[in-house]
């Protein structure tokens, strides 16, 4: 009897044994083929989405895009999004091309910050072999103080170095962020956009309801866009601009945003401004040509401690 049970005992083992050597065998031969396979996949979803987009491509080949505008504005979802949507057209993302920054105001920067002379200077020679193109530009604005804090995440290892942002007290960051002006938000469009552009935007109308305008000049189509109603005026804008139906855009620095976003909701809640130190900022041209007197006294109220 006991040799009956260890009889049945290891046939069952060895049929286990079998089982599992088979499966391995099984698992190795077909491994190769599923990559092909999941390959096969990808690679019909790329032709897929070039198919379907080509022919919002093919009636912009005539155009050269520019997302020019300051960082921390939402810049860098329009641009996935024109990307993904004009397949084989020259759509680029720059915040500097005038000689100003590229030549002399960038080389004398932190080393963290050369990185866009490379860029401007990429993209002007690109600009330069497709002088038959028509320019396109999109550029965006944003509250300042809000971008201003936002962009101390965004430039945060060119200040800092490679601390992560939980190793600095919102004190710290608040006495930091108190020595700026915010003047690079408030005067990019003079000392930057009109260098390189020569158009002067604030001689333009801007439709702060609508949240977006369009101008034309004899170089360039200007779409100028509030990143506060991006979201609800992007389709409209981008249809009226260019003719192109978009129903929703491509988010874009997702892993950073989730960094930094805890941190800048904590520094935020702490109102860490002086009304007399906010206040004559958003008086200035920048925000009374692109904001309401709501949406000011709104900023206001936000940035201001003793409001």
């Amino acid at each position: 009897m006991l040799i009956n049970w260890a009889d049945r005992l290891f046939r069952g083992s060895a049929r286990v044994m079998i089982g599992e050597y088979i499966r391995h065998c099984a698992g190795v031969l077909l491994s190769p083929l599923m990559s092909l396979v999941n390959n096969a996949k990808h690679a019909l979803s790329k032709l897929k989405h070039r198919v379907l987009n080509t022919p919002n491509a093919w009636r912009q080949r005539s155009n050269f895009f520019l997302i020019y505008t300051l960082g921390k504005v939402g810049s860098s979802t329009l641009y996935a999004t024109l990307k993904k949507k004009l397949p084989g057209v020259p759509v680029h993302h720059v915040h500097y091309l005038s000689e100003k920054f590229l030549g002399d105001l960038l080389p004398k920067s932190d080393v963290y910050f050369r990185k866009h002379i490379g860029l401007g200077r990429r993209i002007l020679a690109d600009l330069d072999k497709h002088k038959d193109k028509r320019i396109k530009i999109i550029t965006l604005v944003r509250e300042p103080v809000a971008r201003d804090v936002s962009a101390l995440f965004q430039t945060w290892r060119g200040r800092f170095g490679d601390v992560p942002f939980d190793s600095k007290s919102n004190t710290e960051l608040i006495a930091h962020l108190k020595e700026r002006k915010f003047q690079h938000t408030l005067t990019w469009f003079d000392e930057e956009f009109k260098e390189w552009t020569g158009v002067d935007i604030y001689s333009l109308p801007f439709d702060m309801h609508q949240g977006y305008s369009i101008h034309h000049t004899e170089r360039f189509d200007i779409l100028v866009v509030k990143l506060e109603q991006l979201n609800e005026c992007f389709a409209s804008a981008m249809h009226e601009f260019i003719g192109l139906d978009l129903s929703r855009l491509e988010l874009a620095n997702i892993g950073e945003e989730k960094l930094s976003r805890e941190k800048y909701k904590s520094l935020a809640a702490e109102n860490p401004f002086h009304a007399r130190r906010t206040g004559p900022r958003l008086r200035l041209q920048y925000m009374r040509h692109f904001f309401s007197d709501e949406e000011i006294a709104t900023a206001r109220e936000r940035w201001s401690s003793d409001q």
